[in-house]
């Protein structure tokens, strides 16, 4: 812990190289990366790292929390190679501003090839509607309808990012 508060604490003061280089260093040299990996993806984001940021993003705990409670619905977090007339029905997660920041990578989604199905907060489902690069928008109390694979909303940037530009991720290194 005395190594990850360091590391935060270089990147709040400023000096982010250095800090995600010891975060790089703590990530190569634990099995125990669960807390690292959650204390370094905001700040990656933050600093413009968004591929990696994104990637990381994965290990965030909501999605723990919601595989648990709707492991019925078999989340994917990457996307299938080949998108064409594949149907993707996406789950909002978080709150309202979350759900429409995630969004803005529907548009991408679809000129992949995907037909999206978007389970929306109720709050935001009719709005939801115009939106078109969703093909159908249901209200979170419906049910799931048959697709090829269901994702989290916040699950999108890191998987279209990954699908229209594969890249090796790594947190810089020590020099």
């Amino acid at each position: 812990r005395y190594r990850e508060t360091c590391a935060s604490a270089l990147c709040e003061a400023g000096d982010v190289e250095e800090g995600l280089q010891r975060f790089g260093a703590i990530l190569r040299s634990t099995a125990d990366t669960v807390n690292t990996v959650r204390l370094v993806t905001p700040i990656l984001l933050a600093n413009g790292f968004l591929d990696e940021g994104w990637h990381r993003y994965r290990s965030r705990a909501d999605f723990e929390r919601i595989v648990r409670h709707f492991g019925h619905l078999n989340l994917q977090q990457s996307l299938p190679p080949q998108l064409m007339g594949k149907h993707i029905c996406v789950v909002c997660e978080q709150g309202l501003g979350d759900e429409l920041f995630f969004l803005r990578y529907a548009p991408r989604l679809k000129a992949l090839g995907a037909r999206i199905t978007y389970c929306a907060s109720p709050k935001l489902a009719v709005m939801l509607q115009r939106v078109a690069a969703l093909d159908a928008v249901i209200g979170d109390t419906a049910a799931i309808p048959p697709s090829d694979m269901n994702m989290l909303a916040g699950d999108l940037p890191s998987a279209v990012n990954e699908q229209e530009a594969p890249a090796a991720l790594s947190v810089p290194a020590n020099p």
